[in-house]
């Protein structure tokens, strides 16, 4: 191969890896939201109050 052919091989590579890493960059970031916004989907519901309650929080049938 010439030079010339492993040089634009080379540059092909580094470019195929750059995307590669966003894409993985991308796909971590949305997998952390994603996590993030489940976890406070469940605190939220755990801080509701249930039908089950009182005002005070206490339980109505035992």
């Amino acid at each position: 191969m010439s030079k010339k052919m492993k040089r634009e091989a080379l540059e092909k590579k580094r470019a195929l890896d750059k995307a590669q890493v966003v894409a993985l960059v991308t796909a971590v970031s949305i997998g952390v939201v994603a996590g993030v916004a489940v976890a406070l989907v469940v605190l939220l519901r755990a801080r509701r109050k249930s039908a089950d309650t009182d005002e005070s929080g206490e339980a109505l049938f035992v």
